[in-house]
């Protein structure tokens, strides 16, 4: 469902970071190599500045590669992304809803930018809404949503279309306990939905509960790829924790 093939992301450096780093570019993504199928949960991980976020924006289009593709479905997203983004739903701190509208008027906004007829978008945001639990607030401005109620609504903003592959940058970030867990519960949902999920995360204890597979991303390379338990027995710890522990301290070489 998706490949990423040979992939590579490289940054200029200005005068000053030239002289001190002695080279004209550093790689935040590293000849990174993946095959993932849908109906699964992908956590991913790594430290601060080791290329998640970048790698997330390679996903989304939202930033070209220095060197190689990502296929979806067979669609190499840098050579018709219009066709790619049609498959593609993303949650992150940059992708806002509007405040003066609300929340049923936002999902039936962005509805239309994927050019769904009004009785499709009805019928989805009614569903949406159940699955998700936001009758109360379907007709309520978003200024006048909660946190939690506004990650909802972002959540399903990136569902409207039915996406093939949903990508989450810390979902649960600034949210209270139980809208968290609401969070949570909904992507959950998703795996049932022929959807490939793809979440980062600093909270392990979300990868213990949600992830059928993990990518850990190190200094731009993709260290690990593979099951929970295959990834505690390679970074030789006892717990998630301490695997994830042992792996941030991995000196790419």
């Amino acid at each position: 469902m998706l490949k990423i093939n040979n992939l590579s992301k490289t940054f200029k450096l200005n005068t000053k970071q030239k002289k001190q780093l002695s080279k004209d570019y550093v790689y935040a993504i590293n000849n990174i190599n993946l095959a993932l199928s849908g109906n699964q949960i992908v956590a991913m991980i790594g430290s601060n500045g080791a290329g998640k976020s970048t790698l997330m924006r390679l996903l989304t289009g939202t930033l070209l590669p220095s060197n190689g593709e990502i296929l979806i479905d067979g669609i190499n997203i840098f050579e018709d992304l219009n066709q790619a983004r049609a498959l593609i739903g993303l949650v992150s701190d940059n992708t806002q809803l509007y405040h003066r509208l609300t929340v049923r008027e936002n999902l039936t906004f962005f509805a239309k930018l994927y050019n769904m007829k009004n009785s499709q978008i009805k019928s989805r945001i009614d569903q949406l809404s159940q699955t998700m639990k936001f009758n109360d607030f379907l007709d309520k401005r978003l200024s006048d949503c909660s946190t939690g109620m506004k990650q909802k609504a972002n959540i399903a903003r990136a569902l409207i279309h039915q996406p093939k592959l949903l990508i989450l940058d810390e979902p649960t970030s600034g949210l209270d306990l139980m809208s968290a867990q609401t969070a949570l519960k909904i992507i959950e949902q998703q795996k049932n939905e022929n959807c490939l999920v793809i979440f980062s995360t600093h909270h392990l204890h979300e990868v213990e509960m949600l992830a059928d597979h993990i990518i850990a991303i190190e200094q731009g390379h993709c260290v690990f790829s593979g099951n929970q338990q295959d990834f505690i027995s390679h970074h030789q710890g006892d717990t998630l924790y301490q695997a994830a522990l042992n792996c941030a301290q991995q000196v790419i070489l």
